[in-house]
């Protein structure tokens, strides 16, 4: 009798163990779930953001704000990169929702991701063009695997770019504005593709170029 007792004492401190066990493990996560929306924690992953990426160019990025439920969305307002004190390009905002757990089986699954009103500044100087100094030289030779993606609705609204350049034909400068791109983009370990529907105007020409649903398909074999 004092066994059985003694047994049934043993179960029901170790159930007691495990039920504040789950439940620590469960309030953890919930903690970290919802610091995912709050400003600190929105802070933290600009400024990650940013000094990782500033350690990869030859330029400045800065990012005024992160915002959004990290755990499915996100948005970055008011990008700047610049090189010598000159703008490159500027993005007055960036939206993207994506599905978390795919990065469990490997992939990045982006369901929307909106480029609103980019400008791209391309010049040339004896140096050559400022866009091919823009990443930093790395000394790591190793090759690395890309990523499996998948955007299903790439949306880029309001874009520009601006051309200079002694060597160009016809003009020394060229502007590209009102562009506009709704596209699905995708690489699956093999190879890319994407529908391009696309919508510019391209100055001082001022001639209006529609392509519709401009099919590519990259194909890159995997290296050894």
């Amino acid at each position: 009798m004092d066994q059985q007792s003694n047994k049934n004492s043993i179960i029901k401190r170790w159930g007691k163990r495990l039920l504040w066990l789950c439940l620590s493990v469960f309030m953890l996560g919930l903690i970290l779930r919802l610091s995912l929306k709050t400003n600190f924690v929105q802070d933290q992953a600009r400024s990650f953001l940013v000094s990782t990426a500033n350690e990869k160019l030859n330029a400045h990025l800065s990012i005024k704000k992160l915002s959004g439920d990290l755990w499915k969305e996100v948005t970055l307002s008011q990008i700047i990169v610049t090189q010598d004190k000159d703008t490159t390009a500027q993005i007055d905002s960036v939206h993207a929702t994506y599905n978390i757990w795919a990065l469990a089986g490997g992939t990045i699954d982006v369901t929307d991701l909106g480029i609103y009103q980019p400008t791209l500044n391309i010049w040339q100087n004896t140096g050559g063009w400022n866009v091919e100094q823009l990443v930093a030289e790395s000394s790591d030779t190793t090759e690395s695997a890309m990523i499996p993606f998948r955007i299903e609705n790439l949306v880029l609204d309001g874009g520009a770019v601006s051309v200079k350049s002694d060597s160009l034909p016809l003009g020394s400068s060229y502007e590209i504005r009102q562009m506009n791109i709704a596209s699905s983009i995708g690489y699956d370990g093999k190879m890319y593709e994407a529908d391009l529907p696309i919508s510019i105007l391209i100055l001082p020409r001022k001639i209006w170029t529609n392509l519709w649903m401009l099919k590519l398909l990259l194909r890159q074999k995997i290296r050894d």
